[in-house]
């Protein structure tokens, strides 16, 4: 009880003394701090020197401690503002200061420069130790609130966002310094070099220095959240950015890195060695999803399209001083990956294989990669070197559909498209601008389209051999145009180029089998042409030597110089030309022949041809020519052969032919003249007549023009004279003569042996128009052999009309008969010499005409009158008119 009494007067005691020296120390600090107290402040801050102090008030309370409103901290040498309170609130703990000899104190600064923020600073300080213990609390620091100088110890990029400090600063007169702090960022934005940074940064940290003369020594750890780098060349941004690490003075540790770029989740991690020689190495994993990666990046996406996905392992280390140079390994396993793509018109699926680069040699490593093309397989193994004289060394093998291949020709190429299949074998090593190449290529229908050429190239066929000193080419088939061909090739290239630049210097050999023929070319290649030092055409008659030089240009002419034997039938299986205007003369016999040829290669019909053709003997629709000079010239779309002198039958001939030879303009107009052919002589050397006794002489001569297509169209004119014996057996002349015209007036006299008589003169003008031949004086004459009582009987036909070129007729005859005829005729033979005796024969001439129609197969003739008719007409005026009823013979009923 008594003890108790002693501690409660003991503690009333030290209250009352508490009490009593808070209030003569309010009243000491009230009277003297706004005075004494703030002069003694600024003094003693300001004594180092270098600072101007300035504070508007300084006051004091027993709750409210020291209050100082107004403070500002200027340098003395610059005149620059380092700091301006607003209010400084701090307080006191006077009781741990007279009991605990250790002063502790607690304030609340209002700072508006060079932040603007509110601080919180509390902490002690032992009297005797002389340490001193201090804790910094922070409100939110606006960042572009920050001025100097304080801007000038944070990065300079920091542009935005919101920090905060808790910091714990310990100190003793012999001791080290210790601060422990935390520095935390929230959505700032920090400028990169290429880009922009925003998420939140968490620093936590300790660092110490044992005395003023040694460095710092700390360790730190940092934490990056909700991170996103914008504004990334190339890879445009980096996003759900994850990142923890760890520094020391000498290093900076990354634990783990993890963030979204291109499409895919990455994983780094690594360190960053400080001294003594700055050094990186890192360690970067992902799962590439190729997908989203061809659609984030432009460059790619624009000409490629990526679906699937790969595994991607980077290993970088190297120095950062006195030179940046890192040595990074990278490795990527593809899985099933599909290309496809504007330059792809069939995708790549299936893609399997590894790829490895070295960034120290620039070296890419291609292994097992390998595809599927319309499932056909392709693979490729080897080495890239992608240094600035890039090499390769690969071999590729597999199938490949030369559609694919199409877009990847060069516009100079002399292939516009392809299709069908290579299957390739194929290694590729050296500089990529004088690669070598080594391998075996076979073509399997394919079909090519030329650039500007009209050419149907197909089923092609063909064994490839592939070095950089010959291009060889084995057992080729193809149809070129709907002809069937074979070929050998080899190409040698002059000089060093990528193998599809070879064409455009290079000797090249070839020999082609025709479906009739071969040809057999050696010569050489430049950019703009095909330079033919020696080509042999050889058909199945034929033999032609060829040399010029043909254009590879579309538009560029082409010259060709040619001679040789030519057999007149192999024109119709003449390889790439069109000669069926020609296939109607039924040309045949082996020429000698020279000329030449200009002008644009496919295009023969416009060019612009000379020749000249030597013969003994040619046969022109069965008819032969010997001794025959020709020559042949063509411009402006028509074919001229002129014939100066030939012989036919004996006979002098002369005559040319010129043709259209476009289809819309097949015009043609042809000349002939013979004097002098011996009929019998032609007969013998004309499988068709030999069998008939053609004999005499024959001249003629004809114009003709028109177009081939249009018989209508037909004009000409001309004329013939023939004398001899059995003329009438000339083939199609004895179906006219004989019978359309004979025929019926052997039926009208009753007299079938008429039917045989011999002509033995032709003669007539005549004009062509309107599909017709039309004559106003053909004159046939002839005699009826081994006729009873006489040797001959003459007779002649005088004819006038047309015969159309269907060999239609329209003709009106005249006869004129010889007495023999009249008295060999059943209902003539007893009138005939009356008729002559009374000068009525020329009126019986006139009067016995007659009509000829139909066709030469089948005539229709139509007499004005019969015999009796006739003679009845003749007869009826005349004195001696009973006689015709005595000498006119009895009717069948009779």
């Amino acid at each position: 009880m008594r003890r108790r009494r002693i501690i409660g007067i003991l503690t009333l005691l030290l209250a009352s003394c508490a009490l009593l020296t808070t209030i003569a120390g309010w009243i000491f600090f009230s009277r003297w701090v706004p005075t004494h107290g703030k002069t003694w402040l600024i003094q003693e801050l300001e004594r180092p020197g270098a600072l101007n102090v300035s504070i508007g008030t300084l006051n004091y309370g027993p709750l409210r401690g020291f209050m100082l409103t107004d403070v500002t901290l200027t340098e003395r040498a610059t005149g620059e503002q380092w700091v301006r309170c607003s209010a400084i609130h701090a307080g006191v703990s006077w009781i741990n200061a007279l009991v605990r000899r250790q002063v502790t104190f607690r304030a609340r600064i209002t700072l508006e420069h060079p932040a603007a923020t509110s601080l919180t600073l509390s902490g002690n300080y032992p009297l005797r130790e002389r340490s001193l213990s201090l804790r910094v609390n922070t409100e939110d620091i606006p960042v572009h609130s920050i001025q100097p100088p304080l801007n000038r110890w944070l990065p300079g990029p920091l542009t935005d966002g919101v920090l905060k400090l808790k910091a714990h600063i310990q100190r003793s007169p012999q001791g080290p310094i210790a601060i422990d702090g935390e520095l935390s960022g929230s959505t700032l934005q920090y400028s990169l070099a290429t880009g922009r940074f925003k998420g939140d940064v968490l620093i936590d940290g300790t660092a110490v220095r044992s005395d003023p003369a040694s460095p710092w020594q700390f360790e730190a750890a940092a934490k990056i959240q909700q991170g996103t780098i914008e504004g990334l060349p190339t890879v445009g941004s980096i996003t759900r950015l994850e990142a923890s690490a760890r520094a020391w003075p000498d290093r900076i540790e990354f634990d783990r890195i993890t963030y979204e770029m291109l499409g895919s989740s990455w994983t780094t991690e690594g360190r960053v060695q400080l001294t003594p020689a700055p050094s990186l190495e890192t360690l970067t994993s992902a799962q590439l999803n190729l997908t989203r990666l061809s659609e984030t990046l432009p460059a790619l996406g624009s000409a490629w399209q990526l679906e699937g996905r790969s595994d991607l392992r980077m290993v970088c280390r190297g120095p950062l001083k006195p030179v940046l140079f890192l040595d990074c390994l990278a490795e990527t396993k593809v899985r099933d990956v599909k290309v496809s793509g504007e330059r792809l018109t069939t995708p790549i699926s299936g893609i399997t294989g590894q790829l490895r680069y070295d960034a120290l040699t620039h070296q890419l490593d291609v292994q097992q990669l390998q595809g599927r093309i319309h499932q056909h397989p392709l693979a490729v193994d080897g080495v890239v070197q992608l240094t600035r004289s890039a090499s390769v060394n690969l071999h590729a093998i597999g199938r490949l559909p030369l559609e694919t291949f199409t877009p990847w020709l060069p516009p100079s190429s002399p292939i516009k498209a392809a299709n069908g299949l290579a299957a390739l074998d194929l290694e590729i090593t050296g500089p990529l601008n004088a690669a070598r190449y080594l391998g075996t290529v076979q073509l399997r229908q394919v079909g090519l389209q030329l650039s500007e050429r009209p050419d149907v190239i197909d089923r092609l066929d063909a064994n490839l051999s592939l070095t950089n000193e010959r291009f060889s080419i084995t057992d080729g088939r193809v149809r070129w145009n709907d002809q069937p061909m074979t070929f050998v090739a080899s190409v040698v290239p002059r000089r060093a180029a990528p193998l599809m630049q070879w064409l455009n210097d290079a000797d090249i050999q070839t020999s082609v089998g025709l479906t009739y023929g071969r040809v057999q070319l050696s010569g050489r290649t430049t950019p703009e042409r095909v330079e033919i030092e020696t080509a042999q055409l050889t058909l199945a008659h034929s033999d032609v030597a060829l040399r010029g030089v043909v254009s590879r240009l579309p538009d560029r002419a082409s010259r060709l110089a040619f001679s040789g034997t030519l057999d007149l039938a192999d024109l119709n299986t003449l390889p790439f030309s069109d000669l069926e205007t020609l296939k109607a003369w039924e040309l045949q016999g082996a020429v000698g022949l020279e000329g030449e040829a200009s002008g644009v290669a496919g295009r023969w019909n416009d060019a612009r041809v000379d020749g000249r053709l030597r013969a003994e003997r040619v046969m022109l629709r069965g008819v032969p020519l010997e001794q025959v000079t020709c020559t042949i010239q063509q411009r402006d779309g028509t074919r001229r052969i002129v014939i100066p002198s030939a012989l036919i039958g004996g006979g002098k001939f002369w005559g040319q032919l010129a043709l259209g030879i476009e289809e819309s303009t097949d015009a043609f107009q042809l000349q002939a003249d013979v004097v002098g052919m011996q009929l019998q002589q032609l007969a013998q050397a004309i499988p068709a007549w030999q069998r008939r006794s053609v004999m005499g002489t024959a001249s003629a001569k004809a114009t003709v023009a028109g177009k081939l297509s249009d018989r209508n169209s037909w004009r000409g004119e001309g004329w013939l004279d023939a004398s001899g014996e059995r003329l009438g057996d000339i083939p199609l002349l004895d179906r006219l003569f004989q019978h359309a015209l004979l025929g019926p007036l052997a039926e009208w006299l009753r007299w079938d042996l008429l039917r045989r008589a011999e002509i033995n003169r032709a003669s007539m003008r005549w004009q062509l128009a309107n599909g017709r031949v039309r004559t106003e004086d053909l004159r046939l004459g002839g005699a009826v052999q081994n006729v009873p009582v006489v040797n001959t009987a003459a007779v002649a036909l005088y004819v006038n009309g047309s015969v159309g070129l269907d060999q239609t007729l329209d003709l009106t005859v005249r006869p004129e008969l010889s007495e023999q005829v009249m008295n060999q005729s059943q209902v003539l033979g007893a009138a005939s010499s009356v008729i002559r005796a009374a000068g009525l024969l020329e009126r019986f001439l006139t009067l016995a005409r007659y009509r000829v129609s139909g066709t030469i197969k089948e005539p229709h003739a139509r007499f004005e009158y019969t015999p009796q008719e006739l003679l009845k007409q003749l007869l009826q005026w005349s004195p001696v008119d009973f006689l015709g009823q005595i000498f006119q013979p009895p009717s069948s009923g009779e």
